[in-house]
């Protein structure tokens, strides 16, 4: 679950922008409790800003836990980091989304992929033409995935 946050850190993924860095986290309630901090860990040395969120589907771990234990790693690195809970996947795509200043990039590492892009689409993003932040010309096209939302800075 973290290995995606870790890939970004590494290729720069989150450069330094006009606006925020908000990242919209959380994991599928199956992992183990050590993936849930490493990922809130990983998370605050990226982002701004965090929504921890929760998938629909726990996976059997009792509603909420899975987000304290991502607050348990953000606490453990940054103490007086900005974050806040919102369980509901849409609200907390939403509340990102609403909140973002201009300039800002969300990441959103979501449960339901098509409910994430149709709430992104809903807000008419900038199209395929608009001006790059990001040099997406070095991520090797073999192992990168194209979207016409992800690709989108």
């Amino acid at each position: 679950m973290p290995t995606i946050l870790t890939v970004m850190k590494h290729w720069g993924v989150c450069p330094q922008l006009p606006g925020e860095r908000i990242g919209v986290v959380g994991g599928p309630g199956d992992r183990r409790d050590e993936d849930f901090v490493t990922l809130g860990k990983l998370s605050a040395g990226i982002f701004d800003r965090l929504i921890i969120k929760e998938d629909d589907d726990t996976r059997g771990r009792s509603r909420g836990s899975g987000a304290e234990l991502i607050t348990k790693g953000i606490l453990q690195v940054k103490p007086d980091y900005h974050y806040q809970t919102t369980l509901d996947e849409t609200q907390a795509i939403n509340l990102a989304l609403d909140s973002a200043p201009s300039g800002s990039l969300v990441v959103i590492l979501p449960e339901n992929v098509n409910r994430a892009i149709s709430l992104i689409e809903a807000r008419h993003p900038i199209s395929e033409e608009a001006p790059r932040l990001v040099d997406t010309t070095a991520i090797n096209p073999q192992i990168s995935v194209k979207s016409s939302v992800a690709n989108q800075f």
